[in-house]
């Protein structure tokens, strides 16, 4: 990823239902050679407390890093890269200390959850044009790719022309809904907004879709 493309320093994550305030994430941004070369982002509770940390090392593959979470309780995931398709998963729990592997096949048209939001700002003028309508994404999470339907729509705010693209999951039988959503500034393509399943797997008891609010 291009280090010109506006990145976010932070973000506030609510509770998309009751628009409580369920964590903070920090950003911190190693660039070299205007590329972006690793992303570290710390979550923070409400009172401050930290919950995990996760680091992002992407290398010459903007849309595939590799990932280190660590939750404070102890429980981490890695992902880690050992050719142009193949990747070792590993999952370790804090509550029975054992580690579970996997070996995800991930072509290089995957894009990784984390940087789904970077992926869409770079790609925007195509998918309005309509020459980009879908995407496969890898959620750490859950260990799968999902595919998913891209759909834009424009609206106006005191900031400018606004795009929202839509991610749209097909239904088993028929028809398609919304999986999540992107904000971003039309023509900066600055991300300001998330909506959506949770991308940090972190501790605690969280709703099924969250509210990001992007800052800078």
């Amino acid at each position: 990823m291009h280090a010109g493309q506006p990145l976010p320093l932070g973000a506030l994550v609510h509770d998309a239902e009751t628009g409580r305030l369920l964590y903070r994430e920090t950003r911190l941004a190693v660039i070299a050679e205007n590329q972006l070369q690793q992303l570290e982002i710390a979550a923070k509770a409400a009172s401050g407390e930290e919950l995990a940390r996760r680091s992002l090392v992407l290398a010459d593959a903007p849309w595939q890093p590799q990932i280190d979470y660590v939750e404070v309780s102890g429980a981490q995931i890695s992902l880690e890269r050992r050719d142009s398709r193949s990747w070792y998963l590993s999952r370790r729990s804090a509550e029975q200390g054992r580690t579970v592997k996997s070996w995800p096949q991930l072509g290089p048209q995957v894009v990784m959850a984390d940087m789904l939001g970077s992926y869409l700002s770079r790609h925007r003028e195509d998918i309005v044009a309509g020459r980009a309508d879908r995407v496969a994404v890898f959620y750490l999470q859950t260990g799968k790719i999902r595919s998913l339907r891209l759909q834009s729509e424009s609206f106006a705010t005191g900031r400018g022309e606004m795009l929202r693209i839509h991610l749209l999951s097909t239904r088993l039988f028929g028809g398609d809904q919304r999986f999540a959503s992107y904000e971003l500034e039309r023509d900066s393509g600055r991300l300001w907004r998330y909506t959506g399943p949770a991308l940090c797997p972190c501790a605690g008891e969280f709703p099924r879709q969250v509210s990001v609010d992007f800052t800078y």
